[in-house]
């Protein structure tokens, strides 16, 4: 599904003063964007990192064993036409809400609901979702929760208006609908499965605690209570039903309850599914083999109609909103933080379809052109990450480190070789390689650096917590700090020439500099809101950003400075400008703001994500990165790279020696990635063996060229526990190594 490269540097051997791992993974981008309708907007941003998205997924629909789309939060709808190998983004409107279900009655028609803010609306596409267009905004509903159709005019949707449980029909194909049942008592209805014209049940809470089981047999008009259960949670719900037969059906909900029927539910039965956790969705492909998920990645089978329930390893602790099959033995499930899953064995085994280069929050990104760039962050409390490209962000190298275990901050280069960055700790690396080798500069103080700045491979400052202020004039062999400062967090610094600079923080504290950092005068002081990034375009033009949307510009160098209304109250990160007039800002819950004016008004926000947003950096006009919390990696460029397997470094530079690698993450669950290099053309195979020595995989085998590889290895239903795997060369080389699954 994704490709996977090692770039094997200084002849293949992983060194480094700093750095720990070293891997390459190249992502598959199949990113498209289509044009829809009324609520629509074309979508200039894609998603680098994870892929396909970030976002939670909600419900998704199977058309064929290689089509279905999904559906999710921050209007997130994603499509796969190769069996979920590779998935595409085809629409995120400028809302800001949210897509809970989606219904296709053939390939080209099909309806999708959701809500923004407290406005749920209907949409309809007869394109296999391409382009959507809005039926109806329903202000008689604060929440649609699912959506049902018997064919291009009969279908229903379920959710909730104020305290009130509502069910809305139409007639024809969603123009127009009518309110066909409401209840009151804090009634909230989840799910809705109908039979035939006739018959159909649909599923919630009742007074907020009971779970609720409605039926209807005259297409809604009329709807009769089969079952309220009282259960142990606070708030119960019944969230899914789904019916194998007219007669045999199940429900599921809160803490693991299941209930089935028989007899078209005048009786419902409990049955035990040995878990506690929330049962999210059910869905059966006969009437004795289904599938039910649900919180924390469970996963239940079963072959006999609900009898035994039997958990099955997902591989993520992400809750799971929505299972279903295309067939007797093809399934997908979908949930949280993008979680996309495949079975095709009726869910026994589940590989992922979904995938993530790292979960550490990034708090800066650099681009030294339009293929160069660096991405740095961190797991607080654990390690610092420095992520670097070469090709646009298509394929990235992440490095962790030990030092500046709180994270790293800001990173900055002068060439395609030469950077710093700066982080907790009083941390300072300095690279002169394009990032392969990270050495650490002794910069005289413990506190926080939150950002740096060189105007050439000499003249650097960097800034940080408690009045930290450092400068260097020998590419920081020597740091030396400014004395007298102010006690304030400085969260940003920007220098025009070796005199003039300017650094922001705490307080809307602005300060600064003529000599070149010796001398600090306050420029600036709002006295309520934290800066947190300032932008130059030149000597005279720059911006400055923080907490509560706060924005200023200076037009004379950083003299004065006027305020800016920012058109939002969250907090704002990161501020860059393009031209005079047109410049980018982004921050908390995934707050992205555009300018054509200088930053006299901004328009709404292009929502991506609900996400922070970090940091954002242009090379030109066109093209642009964004990164934030938990990995997130976004780009203007739309990067397709069409590959469904290992392929080999096509730089013409061999590796000199055999070797295999440690894999890496190590430990790891639930995939790992093994690299290893040869010198000759030759038949190669790489198995996993047990700690038994039976073997369990082959991963490669056949004949290769020279060149450096790397391969995924999916754990899917190992049990925890030591494994080896090991590398035969044909009659040149063998070597194993070992490795740990904890589930």
């Amino acid at each position: 599904m994704w490709l996977i490269l090692f770039i094997p540097l200084t002849n293949g051997k992983m060194e480094g003063e700093v750095m720990r791992k070293f891997i390459t993974i190249v992502t598959s981008i199949f990113l498209l964007f289509g044009f829809g309708e009324l609520l629509i907007a074309q979508q200039d941003w894609y998603w680098q990192n994870p892929l396909p998205t970030r976002n939670d997924l909600s419900d998704i629909h199977i058309f064929n064993q290689n089509m279905a789309i999904a559906v999710g939060e921050t209007n997130t709808i994603i499509k796969t036409t190769d069996g979920g190998a590779t998935w595409s983004s085809i629409f995120q409107s400028s809302t800001s809400g949210s897509f809970s279900g989606v219904f296709f009655i053939n390939e080209n028609t099909g309806w999708l609901v959701g809500e923004e803010g407290s406005k749920p609306f209907v949409m309809k596409t007869i394109d296999s979702g391409e382009t959507w267009k809005t039926q109806l905004s329903l202000q008689q509903l604060w929440k649609i929760n699912d959506v049902f159709f018997l064919n291009s005019q009969i279908g229903w949707v379920v959710g909730k208006g104020g305290n009130s449980g509502r069910i809305m029909k139409t007639s024809n194909g969603g123009e127009e609908w009518i309110d066909q049942f409401y209840r009151h008592n804090t009634t909230e209805f989840q799910d809705v499965h109908f039979l035939d014209h006739n018959t159909g049940y649909v599923v919630g809470t009742r007074g907020g605690s009971r779970g609720y089981i409605i039926k209807t047999t005259d297409g809604g008009q009329n709807w009769t209570e089969q079952l309220i259960y009282s259960g142990s949670a606070l708030n119960f719900y019944f969230y899914s039903v789904y019916f194998a037969s007219a007669e045999t059906g199940w429900v599921v909900g809160c803490d693991g309850k299941i209930f089935h029927t028989t007899d078209g539910g005048s009786n419902w039965h409990s049955q035990s599914s040995r878990t506690n956790e929330h049962l999210r969705s059910v869905y059966f492909i006969t009437e004795n083999q289904g599938c039910a998920v649900g919180n924390f990645g469970t996963i239940l089978t079963t072959t006999d109609g609900g009898n035994n329930w039997i958990p099955q390893s997902s591989g993520t602790e992400c809750n799971l909103s929505t299972v279903v099959f295309f067939d007797t033995s093809i399934g997908f499930t979908i949930g949280g933080n993008g979680t996309i899953l495949k079975t095709t064995d009726v869910g026994k085994n589940w590989d992922f379809q979904s995938f993530e280069l790292t979960t550490d929050d990034f708090e800066s990104v650099f681009f030294i052109n339009e293929s160069v760039g660096w991405a740095v962050g961190g797991d607080w409390g654990s390690h610092s990450t420095i992520l670097n490209t070469s090709d646009g962000g298509a394929n990235w190298t992440i490095k962790t480190q030990e030092m500046a275990k709180y994270g790293l901050y800001d990173i900055f280069f002068v060439d395609e070789n030469t950077g710093w960055t700066v982080g907790s700790e009083g941390t300072i690396l300095n690279t002169v390689d394009g990032g392969v080798v990270w050495h650490s500069q002794t910069s005289g103080t413990d506190r926080f650096l939150y950002s740096c700045q060189f105007l050439n491979k000499n003249d650097g400052w960097v800034v940080g917590s408690s009045g930290t202020s450092l400068k260097t004039n020998d590419g920081g062999t020597n740091w030396w700090k400014a004395s007298g400062m102010p006690t304030y967090r400085f969260s940003s610094v920007h220098f025009t020439d070796e005199d003039t600079g300017v650094i922001a923080g705490d307080d809307g504290h602005i300060l600064k500099t003529t000599d070149g950092g010796s001398i600090w005068t306050q420029s600036q002081n709002s006295d309520y809101n934290e800066l947190y990034d300032l932008f130059f375009l030149d000597q005279n033009t720059g911006w400055a950003v923080g907490e509560n949307g706060a924005g200023w510009k200076t037009t004379n160098g950083g003299d004065s400075w006027n305020e800016f209304e920012s058109n939002t109250s969250r907090d704002l990160k990161s501020v860059y400008f393009i031209t005079s007039n047109d410049g980018w800002i982004v921050g908390e819950k995934g707050a992205l703001k555009k300018t054509t004016d200088g930053g006299e008004t901004w328009e709404n926000d292009l929502k991506l994500t609900e996400r922070y947003l970090s940091s954002i950096f242009f090379t030109n006009d066109q093209i642009g990165w964004i990164v934030g919390d938990a990995g997130i990696i976004f780009s203007t460029q739309y990067i397709k790279v069409p590959v469904d397997r290992y392929e080999t470094d096509n730089d013409n530079t061999y590796p000199k020696n055999f070797e295999l690698f440690q894999n890496y993450p190590n430990p790891f669950n639930p995939l790992t990635i093994i690299h290893y290099s040869i010198t000759s053309s030759d038949l190669v195979s790489l198995k996993i063996y047990d700690l038994l020595g039976r073997e369990i995989r082959t991963l490669v085998n056949e004949y290769k060229r020279p060149g450096s590889y790397s391969v995924i290895f999916k754990s899917n239903q190992l049990p925890s526990g030591v494994y080896f795997y090991r590398l035969n060369v044909e009659n040149k080389y063998t070597a194993s190594k070992k490795m740990l699954l904890i589930r």
